[in-house]
């Protein structure tokens, strides 16, 4: 999986931070894409999505959104590998509906081709997408704990002019790093947090552009990096130990992940 759901933080004209989620339908995924550019305020009008993979898989198989992700697909710079995507996922009429997805490579240290191949197709297709229809920066967030997919999943999303790359659950210092390599199409590593893991255990994910994409392409625009934190110590060591530049940070209160009847309902402001 290269994550998951649909849905993006922007905020309402009274200030107050909103999570808008839709359904995993075509038309409520291009609604929430058309809206980024109706959303009032920061960042300038622009929106979130979570990193995209199964989703992926699901809307080509199904009847209604394999539309757009069609004309999301026609606009990968490698047509090629796009259509070796399609080839795959997609299932004419669509799927029955208790017939099964088709089977999804599973994320290993060695990430499989196909995998990589669907990681970066999906992230750039859901960022395209959300892009469409007005000029306003659209950030994708991911989670630091969910590592495999990082590499394929934030050049993905790089190629279709992502403009803020967010992520918590975890400390991502490495991931500046992996953005001003990215830019330029420049190999990056990743060191995966292994529990039990020795001290001479290769645990280092690598992931090559020029070789994934098997030409020369222009240089990318750099996305600013903005870490979900929730305590003062956390900023400090991102600022001082993080290997690129931090843009920014996402402050998270206590009622970050908690159900909304656990807080009684209402969401403190």
């Amino acid at each position: 999986m290269c994550g998951r759901g649909v849905f993006h933080h922007g905020q309402s004209s009274s200030g107050q931070f909103s999570d808008n989620h839709s359904g995993r339908d075509g038309r409520s995924r291009l609604q929430l894409a058309a809206g980024k550019g109706r959303l009032p305020a920061w960042p300038a009008g622009g929106g979130f999505r979570n990193g995209p993979g199964l989703d992926f898989c699901q809307a080509l198989a199904g009847r209604r959104s394999r539309r757009h992700m069609r004309r999301g697909l026609d606009r990968f710079p490698i047509p090629e590998i796009a259509e070796r995507v399609w080839a795959r996922y997609y299932i004419p009429g669509g799927k029955t509906e208790r017939a099964p997805y088709k089977p999804v490579p599973t994320h290993a240290k060695e990430t499989h081709p196909e995998l990589r191949e669907l990681c970066v197709v999906a992230n750039f297709v859901e960022v395209i997408l959300a892009r469409e229809g007005h000029d306003n920066p659209v950030g994708i967030n991911y989670l630091e704990k969910v590592q495999l997919p990082h590499l394929p999943s934030i050049y993905g999303a790089m190629l279709a002019g992502v403009g803020y790359i967010l992520m918590g659950a975890g400390v991502p210092l490495k991931v500046p790093g992996v953005l001003d390599r990215f830019a330029n199409h420049e190999p990056a590593t990743y060191l995966l947090q292994v529990t039990g893991a020795q001290d001479d255990d290769d645990r280092t994910m690598a992931f090559t552009p020029s070789q994934f994409m098997g030409r020369e392409l222009p240089p990318l625009a750099r996305p600013k990096f903005i870490p979900i934190i929730s305590s003062n110590t956390l900023a400090t060591t991102m600022v001082k130990k993080a290997d690129g530049k931090v843009d920014g940070f996402v402050i998270e209160g206590y009622t970050a992940g908690r159900p909304r009847q656990e807080l009684g309902g209402e969401v403190p402001g």
